[in-house]
């Protein structure tokens, strides 16, 4: 997804809360969270994800450091560290957090929708959360993302993860699955792009892309070194 730029903005940052054991809203009218408050370290770790992400679509990535999340999150200045190393590594949490959300509702999707409809389905719910998801996966994974992370790891486990659909959910062989899995991967990712930058609509990018899902799922099994179809 294309990326979006931030604005610049003159309100001031927030402080953290008073220690009347309420929510001191930030200037800009968002409610702090209250520093006494305990949570389970899953929970923490979750809301300081939350916060990230709150950082990094309403005041870009330069405001996405390790005091400030704290601050933001109404909690000590060591305790990000408890969770994360830096400040890249919470953007790397966020991202992987954000993409396991996508591969979830994608997953879903391919096992509630009847056979006949399901590539159809399965697309329209791949953009149904992109949408949900677009300033965030934009600034995350889109052209000129501003995460330093490992980017062939990722492509590999996105097109595992496809591969993995096809099999379970197309009935794809193993073998086809993981040859066809990167090209549908890049379709996905470039009809995604295409329309998050505006060059065709939503519509157009759905239909593409199901073309070339309806074409790779009927692509002759020769050409995956297997047996025609029909053949004993």
């Amino acid at each position: 997804m294309a990326v979006r730029e931030q604005g610049t903005t003159t309100t001031a940052e927030p402080v953290p809360g008073d220690g009347s054991g309420k929510s001191r809203p930030a200037p800009n009218g968002a409610p702090l969270s209250p520093r006494a408050r305990r949570m389970p370290r899953d929970k923490r770790r979750e809301q300081l994800l939350d916060v990230a992400a709150t950082l990094l679509t309403t005041r870009g990535a330069q405001a996405v450091t390790m005091e400030r999340l704290a601050e933001w999150a109404g909690v000590s200045k060591a305790l990000p560290y408890a969770h994360f190393d830096n400040s890249n590594d919470v953007l790397l949490a966020l991202r992987n957090r954000e993409n396991q959300r996508l591969a979830d509702v994608v997953w879903q999707a391919a096992e509630s929708a009847p056979v006949g409809n399901r590539a159809a389905s399965v697309i329209a719910a791949f953009f149904d959360a992109a949408e949900d998801q677009s300033d965030l996966l934009g600034m995350l994974t889109g052209p000129g993302a501003i995460v330093a992370g490992p980017d062939e790891a990722r492509e590999r486990e996105g097109a595992e993860f496809v591969a993995e659909v096809l099999e379970v959910h197309f009935s794809m062989t193993p073998r086809r699955a993981a040859a066809t899995a990167p090209v549908l991967l890049g379709a996905c990712i470039g009809a995604a792009d295409g329309w998050g930058e505006g060059e065709i609509t939503r519509h157009t990018a759905e239909q593409l892309l199901l073309t070339v899902t309806r074409a790779l799922l009927a692509a002759d099994p020769v050409v995956f070194g297997e047996p025609p179809r029909g053949a004993n």
